[in-house]
């Protein structure tokens, strides 16, 4: 089977990186986090991928945490959420799993998605990518595709590319 894979790969003079892929034939948007993490780098990333040619809302979605940190405040989560619910005014994201690997991660993922402003498109935090797959309903066997290009993720050099 061939993938196609587009990617959208953001480095903002801040320290995070924000990554993506929309793997079309496993109808999955991956989301790749790394460093510090901040709500203006989350808004440039969803506002690209949102005019992405080949996003489509209807696809999961992934969004791997692991290898970030944020020190994001209630008044900023509110702030996002409310930014990012005017996005998606006339829309709404299918499912979507949350990929962690601290306890830290795990708490600051769940206050989010408990904000009433992102209870439309809430999602579900998990530990592991099978626990992540079976929940959004992805059969097994793109596994070693989606670690494949995970890891492509954590590797390939950000550019700067702003819609």
């Amino acid at each position: 089977m061939s993938y196609i894979r587009n990617y959208f790969l953001i480095q903002l003079r801040l320290k995070g990186v924000y990554k993506y892929i929309i793997l079309e034939e496993i109808n999955l948007i991956i989301l790749f986090f790394q460093g510090d993490i901040t709500l203006e780098g989350l808004k440039i990333m969803k506002s690209n991928l949102f005019h992405d040619k080949h996003f489509n809302p209807k696809y999961n979605v992934l969004g791997d945490l692991r290898l970030s940190k944020n020190n994001f405040t209630i008044k900023e989560v509110e702030k996002y959420g409310k930014w990012f619910e005017e996005q998606l005014k006339f829309q709404s994201l299918s499912l979507k799993a949350i990929l962690t690997s601290t306890p830290r991660q795990v708490v600051q993922a769940t206050i989010f998605s408990l904000k009433n402003n992102l209870k439309k498109n809430n999602y579900e935090v998990f530990s592991t990518l099978e626990g992540s797959l079976k929940y959004l309903q992805i059969d097994f066997s793109h596994i070693e595709i989606i670690k494949i290009e995970i890891k492509k993720m954590k590797f390939l050099p950000p550019i700067s590319t702003v819609f």
